[in-house]
């Protein structure tokens, strides 16, 4: 490699290749086999023959390939994509059908059960200030969040606090007291379902020690369309499928995920279904 950072190569010395993949070299050991450089040229492509056989993909574990080259992975982030594409549009007229969006205001609980009135004792009025649309993956729907705490606790929409009610005196100055006028904060996927069940599981049921209960109490007429910069997958869906794993993952963060994990019952149905019937 040159100064430049250029690569060079070593035999023809032209940019832009290196020795190994020299037009040149490669143009005079076809012409030549039996020369010098000849049978170098090919000692060298039988070596390169045995080491590509030898590889084993870490995704799809078949040999001859590198994850690189995988077509099985190619083919499951296309797949995933376009469920993810589809999502994002179900959950766009989830949220418009309700008026949901930006400006929306909503009320959620922040009593406890114990408490006397319950859970709705007293609680926090907020404005919503903006969806976490690289927050919004179709796992939020295809899969048991029940079973998966991170998805039902994950943050996905902004909010300032407008308004608090039921809170004493006493309240205010406790760790527990009521947020400041206009403090920010967010809002979770098990605080949002009552208002978005078409958007993530209608017969969800957290049980009692989660606010399911969260209203939505001043919709907004439109709701601002889906941001059109997004990238294909969330880092959620990144994880869930092992997509993309760090340099330095296991081997189990690296391979396919099973097909008969339910995060594939909407990807790829038919393989799915077949596992789960035997």
């Amino acid at each position: 490699m040159s100064y430049s950072g250029t690569v060079r190569c070593g035999h023809c010395y032209e940019p832009g290749h290196n020795r190994l993949g020299c037009p040149t070299r490669r143009k005079t050991a076809l012409e030549d086999p039996s020369g010098y450089i000849g049978r170098q040229w090919h000692r060298e492509q039988e070596a390169r023959k045995r080491q590509i056989e030898s590889r084993v993909c870490s995704y799809c574990k078949q040999p001859s390939h590198n994850r690189r080259g995988c077509k099985t992975l190619k083919e499951d982030k296309l797949l995933i994509a376009e469920r993810q594409q589809e999502y994002r549009e179900e959950f766009y007229h989830a949220t418009s059908s309700v008026g949901f969006g930006p400006g929306a205001l909503v009320k959620y609980p922040t009593g406890r059960h114990g408490d006397e009135g319950g859970v709705w004792s007293k609680g926090v009025i907020v404005m919503v200030t903006d969806i976490r649309w690289h927050r919004i993956d179709f796992l939020l729907k295809d899969v048991d969040i029940t079973r998966e705490w991170r998805s039902a606790s994950r943050e996905i929409v902004d909010t300032r606090a407008v308004g608090t009610f039921g809170y004493t005196e006493e309240d205010r100055d406790s760790y527990y007291g009521p947020p400041a006028h206009n403090q920010r904060g967010t809002l979770k996927v098990n605080q949002l379902t009552s208002i978005l069940s078409r958007a993530f599981q209608p017969d969800l049921d957290l049980g009692e020690d989660h606010q399911l209960a969260a209203q939505l109490i001043g919709p907004v007429k439109t709701v601002v369309s889906i941001p059109s910069e997004l990238l294909p997958f969330t880092p959620e869906i990144e994880e869930k499928f092992n997509l993309s794993p760090a340099s330095n993952a296991g081997d189990y963060e690296k391979e396919r995920l099973n097909l008969g994990r339910p995060a594939w019952s909407v990807v790829r149905g038919e393989e799915y279904d077949k596992l789960q019937n035997g």
